[in-house]
């Protein structure tokens, strides 16, 4: 059987616009596995002793004086992060756009489906809280040197 050229063209064009991925759906799910409540949560559970210092001033200074601030903490935090999260997921994916191209999208999406990527995402929390942590000691590290 004999396939026309017209048909191999259309053919050929299906095929390479089932190939590629729309880019904001990428852009999409890029943000649905990167900007999420545990990855925040993890950045921000490195810097609660600064974070509670601030609150605790903030209080102080409107007259406010907190009996327990973890626990002040964990209340600000639980009725703080829905709504942060809910904002960045909102903006992220214009950043993504802005960034990368539809290639890049399509590969960093394919990527965060296999095991290894999903192993990533499941460990970004752990690792922005680590390095927040390590970004406090060798800040302080650094201040102490250049004082």
């Amino acid at each position: 059987m004999k396939i026309s050229g017209r048909i191999w063209i259309l053919a050929l064009a299906f095929l390479g616009t089932q190939a590629s991925a729309d880019p904001k759906a990428a852009a999409d799910y890029i943000v649905s596995q990167t900007v999420t409540q545990p990855i925040f949560e993890g950045a921000i559970l490195a810097q609660k002793p600064l974070i509670t210092g601030a609150l605790q001033n903030q209080m102080r200074e409107n007259g406010i004086r907190l009996k327990d601030p973890d626990r002040f903490f964990d209340l600000f935090l639980s009725e703080f992060m829905d709504e942060f999260v809910e904002s960045m997921q909102a903006q992220s994916a214009q950043i993504f756009l802005d960034n990368f191209s539809e290639s890049e999208l399509n590969d960093i999406a394919a990527f965060m489906k296999t095991p290894s990527g999903q192993a990533y995402v499941a460990a970004t929390p752990t690792l922005m809280q680590q390095g927040a942590e390590m970004g406090q000691r060798a800040g302080a590290q650094a201040g102490l040197n250049a004082g």
